[in-house]
């Protein structure tokens, strides 16, 4: 049965071609329009036996409407009579993986995950009642409010609902803007706190390219290649740099098989004692490559910035033998961090 992404002008597009035929919607499981000779018929296909029911005509209702009274006979004769935000979950997530990266869609569903809640009749104190189990983590309460919005923001989209109480709402927690830097004495400790497992391999690799720790989770084979790395970066970007000889070292796991972020950065902080983000490394490595005379627009390619302006359309030169020169330096400095007695209680 052919599928269409069900709008407007696709609807008024579509013509009989000499036998009745239905076009079921790419976005809405179970809805579409039959085209017949003289006329159009939005239906809904329910239950195992298949059963098709007309929910209206083309072009007497509005595109929005139908859809929206297809949702509520889909959930009727699915034995529902009101929608949970667990209903639509799965086709949120399905629609995001189509514009989102995989990471993004991963995040979204770890939160969602966590969340009960109806949507019909939804008020805010509800959703603010369920976040109070990230009380005691700023920034995850703010990820998971964010990811609630936008998947009511998606329901709206859908017609599921008409409204939500988050529509112009702000995040949770105001976070100050982090200035951490570790030591050299605190990064040689960190580094040989590290042992030779996953969590380890990530966070030398996170202290030797000051990437996203994101970025270095997703790591795959095919992303090392010819004595260079490539790194997925926000929005669909790349940042590709030299391999070094202990970067090549701690890639022996890839692709990295982890998620439990919270749990292995407790442990290691128990272990280690610096009081430290993951992303304070990144930070760290700019920082004090700058320290060391590499130039600012050095630091900033091996970080992955992108540049704006007139640079952005001009440049177009890859700085790969400055970042490598770089790299190497830093990689130096980090194996001399690595081996000496920390100069003062840390």
């Amino acid at each position: 049965m052919p599928t269409k992404n069900l709008t407007d002008l696709a609807i008024q597009r579509l013509k009989y071609n000499g036998k009745t035929t239905t076009y079921w919607d790419s976005n809405l499981k179970g809805f579409g329009v039959r085209v017949g000779k003289r006329t159009k018929t939005f239906t809904v296909m329910t239950g195992k036996d298949r059963k098709v029911i007309t929910v209206g005509r083309y072009p007497d209702e509005n595109l929005k409407d139908i859809r929206t009274k297809a949702k509520q006979t889909l959930l009727i004769h699915a034995g529902r009579t009101s929608l949970t935000l667990d209903d639509a979950k799965e086709e949120f997530l399905d629609s995001c993986k189509k514009r989102l990266k995989l990471a993004t869609v991963q995040q979204y569903k770890s939160y969602l995950d966590y969340i009960e809640l109806p949507l019909q009749d939804l008020h805010k104190p509800d959703i603010m009642r369920q976040l109070r189990m990230w009380d005691d983590k700023p920034t995850a309460q703010n990820y998971a409010y964010s990811t609630i919005r936008a998947y009511l923001n998606w329901c709206i989209d859908q017609g599921y609902v008409e409204t939500h109480p988050l529509l112009r709402g702000k995040l949770p927690n105001k976070l100050e803007t982090r200035s951490r830097v570790l030591s050299d004495d605190e990064l040689g400790h960190v580094w040989r706190c590290t042992e030779d497992d996953t969590y380890g391999y990530i966070v030398r690799l996170l202290i030797l390219t000051g990437q996203r720790r994101i970025e270095v989770k997703n790591l795959r084979p095919e992303d090392v290649k010819d004595e260079m790395i490539t790194f997925h970066t926000k929005g669909d970007s790349i940042n590709v740099l030299p391999v070094t000889s202990l970067v090549e070292q701690n890639l022996v796991g890839i692709p990295f098989k982890f998620n439990n972020w919270s749990t292995a950065k407790h442990r290691f902080d128990t272990d280690c004692g610096v009081d430290f983000r993951l992303h304070d490394l990144r930070r760290t490595l700019a920082t004090k490559l700058a320290s060391m005379g590499v130039s600012v627009i050095t630091v900033e390619r091996i970080l992955g910035h992108t540049f704006g302006g007139v640079k952005a359309i001009y440049n177009r030169y890859s700085y790969i033998p400055e970042m490598k020169e770089a790299l190497l330096m830093w990689e130096d400095h980090i194996k001399k961090l690595a081996i000496q007695e920390p100069s003062k209680a840390l």
